[in-house]
């Protein structure tokens, strides 16, 4: 008895223990963070540098600004049909049913938006460029089957409001096939967890205010993702109103009214998705919208001073 007491013991103590590492490297424009909880630093890293890669990989393939990525493809194809590999179409049939969903407000061929609006110089196009570039918005006038994408010519496409969301989601389902159990992703400020802290514990997730970098609401998250979008992100002031890159595909305006928006689901993208459609629909609309959608939420708007205030 005493023999076989030591002998279990013993195997105990030779059990690895899992310890908390961490890797952060920069992709799509942003910093990333993986913290994973693994037996050894040898196992960790081989997870770390299969994830990064993974990413890398999607901001290879799905970037406007590179010319051979396949969003560059689809945008020179001069109104040809172009036949996509599977990863693509599960974006595409994404973006189509988020579409529909929005009412039209979540539409990845806005990104066409960016030819007059100017965020860089803060420049505001005039009523005639934004009509002549509405001519050429509207996922209704995109042919895709499920396999082939079709634009008029002129017609672009951008994935950057849920490639980085998607690439979130695949991280983490990347590091849990390696075995990944305790964790989380985070690209570029959107969170992926893969499971509370070994003790049980929660992580801890920071949400930042739009307007105070010091004042955060912290929301504790074992499982699920969190993402955060507003007109705090990148924008410019002109005639002391706000113009945020976030441009309504009906009208080639920008969001007005809503400072800022995260939301918690079991996927990024769903949250992604819903954080920028809730910006879309207005300070009138998006706290009903946000409630209908059951999710745990933040959402701030802008009062008569312009100060961001939080409305739930």
């Amino acid at each position: 008895m005493v023999k076989n007491a030591l002998n279990c013991n013993i195997k105990k103590t030779l059990e690895p223990i899992m310890q908390l590492y961490t890797h952060t490297f920069k992709a799509m424009a942003s910093p990333c963070t993986l913290k994973f909880y693994c037996n050894d630093i040898v196992a960790a890293q081989k997870i770390f540098l299969a994830v990064e890669e993974k990413t890398r990989l999607f901001e290879k393939r799905y970037s406007r600004y590179l010319p051979f990525s396949i969003v560059s493809k689809i945008n020179n194809a001069n109104g040809e049909a172009i036949k996509v590999d599977e990863e693509t179409a599960k974006l595409l049939n994404f973006a189509t049913v988020a579409w529909k969903i929005s009412g039209g407000l979540f539409d990845i061929t806005s990104g066409a938006f960016r030819t007059v609006w100017d965020f860089k110089n803060g420049t505001v196009p005039t009523s005639k460029q934004i009509k002549n570039v509405l001519a050429l918005v509207g996922w209704e006038k995109v042919k895709w089957d499920g396999e082939t994408l079709q634009m008029p010519a002129g017609m672009q496409i951008d994935f950057g409001g849920i490639v980085k969301e998607y690439a979130t989601d695949a991280a983490r389902t990347l590091a849990e096939s390696m075995g990944v159990e305790h964790g989380l992703v985070e690209l570029g400020g959107d969170i992926s967890v893969i499971g509370p802290h070994l003790d049980g514990s929660p992580w801890k997730i920071a949400l930042q205010h739009p307007d105070h970098k010091d004042i955060d609401v912290v929301v504790e998250i074992g499982r699920g993702c969190v993402a955060s979008s507003g007109d705090y992100e990148r924008y410019f002031e002109q005639d002391g109103k706000r113009y945020c890159h976030i441009i309504n595909p009906l009208n080639g305006q920008c969001a007005q009214g809503v400072a800022g928006v995260s939301v918690i689901a079991p996927h990024c993208v769903m949250a992604g998705t819903i954080t920028t459609t809730a910006l879309l629909k207005g300070p009138q609309f998006a706290l009903d919208y946000l409630a209908e959608t059951g999710l745990h939420h933040q959402l701030y708007l802008r009062d008569y001073t312009g100060e961001a205030v939080l409305a739930s």
